[in-house]
């Protein structure tokens, strides 16, 4: 039993974290103005954002995700 909630935890920590560093990634790109809107300036292209490479190694997302 207490081995199956060690398991559950560090993969929701994983699971976490992954999602953390997708959503810096694309905190950072608007914030850097990678994807300007085909429409309209105000409006981000989504799928530019979703794509974006911002920095180098996804440990630099993790970091700045917990620390800012």
């Amino acid at each position: 039993m207490k081995n199956a909630l060690i398991v559950l935890l560090v993969g929701a920590v994983l699971v976490l974290s992954y999602r953390l560093v997708v959503v810096e990634n694309q905190r950072y790109a608007l914030q850097l103005g990678m994807c300007p809107g085909t429409i309209s300036p105000s409006i981000p292209d989504l799928v530019c954002v979703q794509k974006a490479e911002t920095r180098t190694q996804w440990i630099w997302h993790l970091y700045y995700g917990l620390t800012s």
